[in-house]
């Protein structure tokens, strides 16, 4: 039993290495929440401060779903789902 979870890690990690093509990607849904916390006010200070409390994480998951899938689709099709 130990080794079928040693070969499943294995095929799981390595099937993760043939999707992952280390692409750089531009970022359209991390841009796009950048412009909209960028424009709430004028004032750069409240716009920071709403950074810090609701962006942080708003960012977090929006760059992990451009890295895992957005950059990826661009990379293959060679457009943005997005753009």
């Amino acid at each position: 039993m130990k080794k079928f979870k040693h070969a499943l890690l294995a095929l799981m990690l390595s099937g993760t290495l043939l999707v992952q093509t280390a692409c750089m990607g531009s970022f359209a849904l991390t841009l796009k929440v950048y412009e909209i916390n960028n424009t709430i006010t004028d004032n750069k200070f409240v716009n920071n401060l709403i950074f810090w409390i609701v962006g942080a994480p708003v960012y977090g998951f929006t760059t992990t779903v451009d890295i895992m899938l957005l950059n990826l689709i661009e990379f293959w099709t060679d457009s943005n789902p997005l753009a």
